[in-house]
């Protein structure tokens, strides 16, 4: 019988050390046992990005992880983007810490592709969770966000797949002019203007521009038609090349480009003498003088 009531108390006394190591049985609940946490991000939440190719396209923000808990914690991070292909990392990842209050810092990098569209705005959301290392675990989830603008900026590119033409005096060709909008933001106000069109039209020649105020989208290209028509005046030859500079701005994207083709007159024009009337005056003139001979 007192082998019986020594083993009684012995399993009563194991009993009740045990439950005093179980948090949630500590003064009948778990109060102090289930961690506070949070994820503080100062002010402003969102910043602007330079996504040009001289630029590395990454924000960085810095927050601090708080938790209060009367046993030590595990807290770990996951995060989503509203954008895809955007690279998102928290350091730490994951977080261990004794009991008490703590403070942690974390930094949040976003980073944004390079030539991403400056349209794209993406909103990230850091998501946490904090739980107790005791054998009952207890957990609390939280989160919080962040938003990464697209800067824009604006880059363009002028080229002609006829940089150099030959024509004959007298005579209307077109200049065709390539752009590419390789920035990432629409422009439209687009000019193409001739540089030099007083002193192509004080020489005789006839120059229609295109249209004003285009509008051409990032990474988009574009091809317009410059109208050049050569003097009708007396033309010798000559074997100097004209020289026709074009220009390219836009007020909104604050670039201006220029570019340069040219175009060589061959021959000779006499204005009222045209190619056919002059052959068959030589050929008169060649049957008279056979015929005197």
């Amino acid at each position: 019988m007192c082998c019986k009531i020594k083993v009684v108390g012995l399993i009563a006394i194991l009993f009740v050390g045990i439950m005093l190591t179980v948090p949630g049985n500590v003064k009948g609940d778990a109060e102090g046992y289930i961690p506070v946490a949070s994820l503080d991000i100062p002010e402003p939440t969102y910043k602007s990005v330079d996504v040009d190719p001289a630029s590395d396209g990454i924000a960085m923000f810095l927050g601090k992880l708080k938790v209060s808990c009367q046993s030590p914690t595990v807290t770990e991070f996951e995060v989503s983007c509203t954008q895809s292909g955007w690279v998102v990392t928290v350091s730490p990842a994951s977080v261990g810490l004794q009991a008490g209050t703590q403070d942690v810092d974390v930094t949040i990098v976003v980073k944004v592709p390079q030539k991403t569209n400056a349209d794209a705005a993406g909103t990230v959301k850091i998501h946490g969770t904090t739980r107790t290392a005791t054998p009952i675990s207890y957990g609390t989830d939280f989160e919080n966000q962040v938003t990464v603008l697209v800067n824009k900026y604006y880059v363009f590119s002028v080229s002609s797949p006829e940089p150099y033409v030959e024509v004959s005096p007298h005579i209307q060709t077109t200049i065709k002019i390539n752009i590419e909008n390789m920035g990432n933001a629409v422009v439209d106000d687009l000019y193409i203007t001739v540089e030099n069109k007083k002193q192509l039209t004080s020489a005789g020649w006839i120059i229609t521009e295109p249209p004003t105020k285009l509008q051409i989208s990032g990474e988009q290209n574009m091809t317009v038609s410059i109208k050049v028509e050569t003097p009708r005046d007396w033309t010798l030859w000559t074997d100097t090349p004209q020289e026709i500079v074009i220009k390219v701005s836009s007020s909104t994207g604050g670039v201006s480009e220029t570019y340069s083709t040219y175009i060589r007159q061959k021959g000779t024009y006499i204005p009222g003498f045209e190619p056919a009337i002059m052959l068959i005056a030589l050929g008169l003139i060649a049957v008279m003088l056979k015929r005197k001979r």
